[in-house]
């Protein structure tokens, strides 16, 4: 199968003569490694492989008390913040790797609580707990790349002209990412964590099973900064330069698309620009997010050991994690969250 990867763009469509593609592949063509003929090089949302980063995520801060405090039940309160010491979002990759919230504070209340249901001879007893926390993610400076309103999913990728202060087109191709990749305050209303546990000892073995549930609500994004105004206009497949005058191409082609697959409607003689008003905000922003975990624990405690000072413990669970149902409130909803299962083995010494 012939890939195109040999034929030049003709002359005209990229620059005044046919300019042959240094990429032989999309994947390549992510990286921005360089430009070709007057096309810009890829700044921002590029694909390099596998990225990395590590660090201290946040701090937290808790600072609670237990109102009611009994040998078989408890409820308290407790007031939260988390400092955040993680990395800032820059949008220079497309699968950038974080650290932590991006940079977000973090302010809120949690609850805590278990009563006894249940109990027998002093062998067994069943209990329930349950935790609850509650908090605000402030607002945080971060760079976001955006789509545009009328041009669909993806459109940050297509390619613009660039004109100058009379409106002619400079012959300069711009990604319309390299552009609409801009600062921006983020922020998110509510982020609940919350686990319901029941806890069945008999004597020294004890089963845990329970729920957790976590929701954060959709980002909220709001611009700190625009495009230029009488600058960019989009290409789409018009051509860059006249291959019979040799003269600049003023055409654009504002309802283009990514993958051009509706009718191809120029802009007539004179360019349409992109404004500041034309960027889809929502494009950036994170959906609703729901995520369920079911897990249990079976552990063994060897209390008779009286020869040290310290309780010898081991124990095996399992959790499975699923996507929560976010249909109705999230925007263009989708697969939000990645399903997953572990198990795991514990041991040590408690005292």
């Amino acid at each position: 199968m012939n890939e195109g990867t040999d034929i030049p763009f003709p002359a005209g469509y990229m620059a005044a003569n046919a300019v042959n593609a240094p990429y032989t592949s999309f994947t390549q063509a992510m990286k921005g490694l360089y430009p070709f003929g007057e096309v810009e090089r890829l700044k921002y949302g590029k694909i390099c492989g596998a990225q990395t980063l590590s660090g201290l995520a946040a701090l937290e801060i808790v600072f609670g008390y237990d109102f009611i405090r009994r040998e078989t039940s408890h409820i308290g309160i407790n007031f939260r913040a988390s400092a955040p010491t993680g990395s800032r979002p820059k949008g220079i990759f497309f699968f950038e790797p974080r650290v932590g919230c991006g940079k977000n504070w973090r302010i809120g209340v949690g609850f805590t609580g278990h009563t006894r249901l249940w109990e027998k001879d002093g062998e067994q007893e069943l209990c329930m707990w349950v935790e609850a926390n509650f908090t605000n993610m402030l607002k945080a400076r971060q760079t976001r790349s955006f789509d545009f309103c009328k041009n669909g999913f993806f459109s940050r990728y297509i390619l613009a002209k660039e004109f100058d202060e009379n409106g002619i087109f400079t012959e300069r191709i711009v990604p319309a990412i390299n552009f609409t990749t801009l600062e921006c305050d983020v922020h998110c209303s509510i982020v609940a964590d919350m686990v319901f546990m029941f806890a069945y000892t008999y004597n020294d073995f004890l089963f845990d099973i329970g729920y957790n549930g976590w929701i954060r609500s959709r980002e909220k994004i709001c611009l700190r900064e625009g495009i230029a105004p009488h600058k960019f206009g989009l290409k789409g497949v018009q051509f860059a330069v006249n291959p019979i005058t040799g003269q600049p191409n003023n055409t654009t082609e504002s309802l283009a698309t990514i993958y051009e697959t509706g009718p191809i409607i120029p802009d007539g003689l004179f360019p349409v620009f992109i404004t500041t008003g034309d960027i889809n905000v929502k494009s950036a922003a994170s959906p609703l997010i729901i995520t369920q975990k079911l897990f249990w624990h079976f552990s063994h405690a060897w209390t008779q050991c009286t020869s040290i000072d310290s309780i010898p413990f081991l124990g095996i669970g399992a959790e499975i994690e699923f996507e929560g149902i976010n249909t109705r409130n999230a925007y263009q909803p989708t697969n939000t969250t990645m399903g997953q299962a572990s198990v795991w083995l514990k041991g040590g010494f408690s005292f």
